[in-house]
């Protein structure tokens, strides 16, 4: 996790600071997928599925033709084993720009 959000002595400050993070993110610009999409991977770090899978849908929602907002969703969906619904997702990011190909790849790929 420290890659993501900067070292820590544990996984509990490391949340933390993701946490603080997404936050501040979200608050700078709250019509940009990004601050919802951080979030969300702090709850997914902390195994909060549903909070996770609502900050995806928002990042949906506040950019649709966003090509990273569809596929962290579809990572998201993954994720909690929604794996059809995962699909359709990055086909859409993929539909939005197909330079998405690389991601979604990765993403679904064990699928």
């Amino acid at each position: 996790m420290n890659v993501l959000y900067g070292p820590s002595a544990t996984r509990g400050r490391s949340l933390e600071k993701a946490f603080e993070f997404a936050e501040k993110a979200k608050a700078l610009d709250d019509k940009y997928w990004g601050g919802p999409s951080a979030l969300g991977t702090a709850y997914l770090l902390k195994r909060d599925y549903d909070k996770a899978l609502f900050e995806g849908k928002l990042s949906t929602e506040t950019c649709a033709n966003s090509s990273g907002a569809a596929t962290f969703y579809g990572w998201t969906l993954r994720s909690v084993g929604r794996y059809e619904e995962a699909l359709k997702e990055c086909e859409r990011a993929l539909r939005i720009d197909l330079s998405t190909s690389t991601r979604c790849f990765i993403w679904v790929q064990p699928i």
